[in-house]
Protein backbone atom coordinates (compact mmCIF):
# COMPACT_ATOMS: atom_id res chain seq x y z
CA UNK A 1 0.00 0.00 0.00
CA UNK A 2 2.85 2.37 0.85
CA UNK A 3 4.47 1.75 -2.57
CA UNK A 4 1.22 2.53 -4.40
CA UNK A 5 0.74 5.75 -2.40
CA UNK A 6 4.30 6.86 -3.17
CA UNK A 7 3.85 6.07 -6.88
CA UNK A 8 0.58 8.04 -7.07
CA UNK A 9 2.14 10.98 -5.23
CA UNK A 10 5.10 11.02 -7.67
CA UNK A 11 2.77 10.93 -10.69
CA UNK A 12 0.67 13.80 -9.32
CA UNK A 13 3.78 15.90 -8.71
CA UNK A 14 5.19 15.18 -12.19
CA UNK A 15 1.92 16.05 -13.91
CA UNK A 16 1.59 19.37 -12.07
CA UNK A 17 5.15 20.53 -12.71
CA UNK A 18 5.23 22.84 -15.74
CA UNK A 19 8.21 25.07 -15.04
CA UNK A 20 10.82 26.36 -17.42
CA UNK A 21 14.01 24.38 -16.90
CA UNK A 22 17.48 25.45 -17.95
CA UNK A 23 20.63 23.53 -17.14
CA UNK A 24 23.47 25.85 -18.03
CA UNK A 25 27.11 26.67 -17.24
CA UNK A 26 26.72 30.43 -17.75
CA UNK A 27 24.36 32.97 -19.22
CA UNK A 28 23.07 36.51 -19.22
CA UNK A 29 20.38 38.75 -20.63
CA UNK A 30 20.58 42.21 -22.20
CA UNK A 31 17.69 44.42 -23.30
CA UNK A 32 16.78 47.87 -24.54
CA UNK A 33 13.50 49.46 -25.71
CA UNK A 34 13.28 47.38 -28.90
CA UNK A 35 15.06 44.10 -28.26
CA UNK A 36 15.92 41.52 -25.63
CA UNK A 37 18.75 39.04 -26.07
CA UNK A 38 19.41 36.13 -23.74
CA UNK A 39 22.17 33.55 -23.98
CA UNK A 40 23.26 30.46 -22.14
CA UNK A 41 26.22 28.10 -22.34
CA UNK A 42 25.79 24.38 -21.96
CA UNK A 43 22.00 24.31 -22.01
CA UNK A 44 20.68 20.79 -22.53
CA UNK A 45 16.87 21.12 -22.53
CA UNK A 46 14.94 22.37 -25.59
CA UNK A 47 11.29 23.42 -25.65
CA UNK A 48 9.10 25.63 -27.87
CA UNK A 49 5.83 27.23 -26.85
CA UNK A 50 3.68 29.16 -29.29
CA UNK A 51 0.34 30.86 -29.65
CA UNK A 52 -1.32 32.50 -32.64
CA UNK A 53 0.66 35.70 -32.01
CA UNK A 54 3.92 34.70 -30.31
CA UNK A 55 6.54 31.99 -30.27
CA UNK A 56 9.03 31.42 -27.49
CA UNK A 57 11.89 28.97 -27.87
CA UNK A 58 14.38 27.88 -25.25
CA UNK A 59 17.26 25.73 -26.24
CA UNK A 60 20.74 25.66 -27.65
CA UNK A 61 22.04 28.99 -28.81
CA UNK A 62 25.51 27.67 -29.68
CA UNK A 63 27.05 24.29 -28.94
CA UNK A 64 30.53 25.81 -28.87
CA UNK A 65 31.30 29.51 -28.94
CA UNK A 66 34.72 31.06 -29.42
CA UNK A 67 34.92 34.84 -29.76
CA UNK A 68 38.18 36.56 -30.52
CA UNK A 69 36.88 39.87 -31.91
CA UNK A 70 33.51 41.21 -32.93
CA UNK A 71 33.27 43.96 -35.51
CA UNK A 72 30.48 46.53 -35.26
CA UNK A 73 28.09 47.34 -38.13
CA UNK A 74 29.96 50.57 -38.84
CA UNK A 75 33.62 51.33 -39.33
CA UNK A 76 35.52 51.80 -36.13
CA UNK A 77 36.97 55.25 -35.59
CA UNK A 78 40.44 53.67 -35.45
CA UNK A 79 42.27 50.36 -35.23
CA UNK A 80 42.33 48.82 -31.75
CA UNK A 81 44.97 46.34 -30.58
CA UNK A 82 44.87 44.35 -27.34
CA UNK A 83 47.96 42.47 -26.15
CA UNK A 84 49.37 40.26 -24.72
CA UNK A 85 46.66 37.66 -25.01
CA UNK A 86 46.86 35.34 -23.06
CA UNK A 87 48.01 37.58 -20.22
CA UNK A 88 48.89 37.25 -16.56
CA UNK A 89 49.75 40.74 -15.24
CA UNK A 90 48.69 43.54 -17.58
CA UNK A 91 46.60 43.99 -20.70
CA UNK A 92 47.52 46.77 -23.12
CA UNK A 93 44.78 48.54 -25.09
CA UNK A 94 46.29 50.55 -27.96
CA UNK A 95 44.71 52.79 -30.60
CA UNK A 96 46.39 53.74 -33.88
CA UNK A 97 45.51 57.45 -33.41
CA UNK A 98 44.67 59.81 -30.60
CA UNK A 99 41.40 59.18 -28.79
CA UNK A 100 39.04 62.09 -29.51
CA UNK A 101 35.56 60.72 -28.89
CA UNK A 102 33.61 59.38 -25.93
CA UNK A 103 35.26 55.93 -25.60
CA UNK A 104 34.99 53.57 -22.64
CA UNK A 105 36.19 50.05 -22.00
CA UNK A 106 34.51 47.35 -19.92
CA UNK A 107 36.19 44.22 -18.62
CA UNK A 108 33.57 41.49 -18.11
CA UNK A 109 34.05 38.08 -16.48
CA UNK A 110 32.65 34.81 -17.85
CA UNK A 111 29.52 35.17 -15.70
CA UNK A 112 28.68 38.51 -17.36
CA UNK A 113 29.69 40.65 -14.36
CA UNK A 114 31.32 44.00 -15.24
CA UNK A 115 34.61 44.20 -13.34
CA UNK A 116 35.95 47.48 -14.75
CA UNK A 117 34.17 50.23 -16.66
CA UNK A 118 36.40 53.23 -17.39
CA UNK A 119 36.76 56.16 -19.75
CA UNK A 120 39.58 55.82 -22.30
CA UNK A 121 41.60 59.02 -22.24
CA UNK A 122 44.86 58.11 -23.98
CA UNK A 123 46.15 56.35 -27.07
CA UNK A 124 47.55 53.63 -24.81
CA UNK A 125 45.73 52.21 -21.78
CA UNK A 126 47.03 49.53 -19.45
CA UNK A 127 44.57 47.31 -17.58
CA UNK A 128 45.77 45.51 -14.43
CA UNK A 129 44.90 41.80 -14.62
CA UNK A 130 47.13 40.26 -11.92
CA UNK A 131 44.45 40.33 -9.20
CA UNK A 132 41.84 38.45 -11.31
CA UNK A 133 41.55 34.67 -11.26
CA UNK A 134 42.60 32.47 -14.17
CA UNK A 135 39.87 32.23 -16.79
CA UNK A 136 38.12 33.84 -19.75
CA UNK A 137 37.24 37.55 -19.78
CA UNK A 138 35.67 39.83 -22.37
CA UNK A 139 36.90 43.33 -23.14
CA UNK A 140 34.42 45.67 -24.81
CA UNK A 141 35.31 49.04 -26.29
CA UNK A 142 32.28 51.34 -26.45
CA UNK A 143 31.48 54.67 -28.03
CA UNK A 144 28.34 56.32 -26.63
CA UNK A 145 27.10 52.94 -25.25
CA UNK A 146 27.56 51.18 -28.64
CA UNK A 147 30.08 48.34 -28.68
CA UNK A 148 32.57 49.10 -31.46
CA UNK A 149 34.87 46.16 -30.72
CA UNK A 150 34.98 43.22 -28.31
CA UNK A 151 37.78 40.81 -27.46
CA UNK A 152 38.03 37.46 -25.70
CA UNK A 153 40.83 37.66 -23.14
CA UNK A 154 42.53 34.61 -21.61
CA UNK A 155 43.96 35.22 -18.13
CA UNK A 156 46.70 32.79 -17.04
Amino acid sequence: MRLITTAILCLVLLINIDAQEVISNAGNSFSNNNLEISWTLGETIIKTEQSSENQITQGFHQSKIVVTAIEANFQSICNINVFPNPTSDFLNLNFDKEVESNLRFSLINSEGRILVNKQIEAKQTQIKMHHYTTGIYFLQVRENNDVIKAFKIVKN
